[in-house]
């Protein structure tokens, strides 16, 4: 399985589609800080795997990673290692 963060914003949505068209929906997780958010439920309606992960909860994304090659989009201001940088 490929894990995916950031899937709800405009580049992380934009790489999942990208995905979808390359491997079946039950290859993906999609790492979300809100499970309980509606595009979350489509996500997994389409038969994409949905577990929480946060960018501030470091061992919520090594469980949400559990068993899977992590990829994130990079884009979110809201991680704190990459925000912290000069």
């Amino acid at each position: 399985m490929i894990v995916l963060t950031g899937t709800t914003g405009n580049l992380g949505s934009s790489i999942l589609r990208h995905m979808l068209g390359l491997v079946p929906p039950s290859w993906i997780v999609a790492s979300v800080h809100n499970r309980s958010a509606q595009a979350h439920e489509e996500l997994e309606k389409r038969g994409v795997h949905v577990r929480a992960g946060d960018y501030h909860d470091p061992g919520s994304l090594e469980r949400a990673s559990a068993g899977s090659i992590p990829c994130s989009s990079g884009s979110s201001d809201d991680c704190p290692s990459l925000s912290s940088r000069g």
